[in-house]
């Protein structure tokens, strides 16, 4: 019989929930970045005209 011991396996479990994690902040981030050019007609549109808005001026 021999003495040495066996070292445990690693277990990755939290590696794989961070991995996971960072991967959806960064496909979250991505799609917000894509979308901010898509309303620059709506706030030039806004800026000239306060009535042009969807929402009701006080």
């Amino acid at each position: 019989m021999s003495n040495e011991q066996e070292a445990p396996e690693k277990d990755y479990f939290f590696y794989y929930i961070a991995i996971g994690v960072i991967i959806f902040a960064s496909v979250i981030f991505m799609v917000k970045n894509a979308e901010s050019g898509k309303f620059e007609k709506a706030k030039s549109l806004i800026a000239e005209n306060v009535n042009n808005s969807a929402y009701k001026v006080k």
